[in-house]
């Protein structure tokens, strides 16, 4: 999922503002593999620039969880 965290790098470097839906789509790539660590750490630089998912974002990211069978990463996703 390198190529996901290096995909903000370079729009940061590039001065292009991620959107919620920049955020989604990497936030899923790591809820599929169930990358715990990277989805949560994304999930925090989104909120500190101030960027919010919404319902219908989130449950993508939650039907990623749940169709590659990481439930047992659910109940950190519950505090997007």
């Amino acid at each position: 999922m390198t190529n996901s965290v290096g995909m903000l790098d370079l729009m940061h470097s590039a001065k292009v503002t991620p959107t919620a839906a920049t955020y989604t789509a990497i936030l899923q790539s790591f809820a599929e593999v169930g990358d715990k660590k990277s989805l949560l750490s994304t999930q925090r630089e989104a909120s500190v620039r101030a960027i919010s998912l919404n319902i219908n974002q989130i449950m993508k990211v939650v039907t990623s969880l749940v169709t590659t069978g990481h439930h047992d990463i659910m109940k950190d996703v519950s505090s997007f």
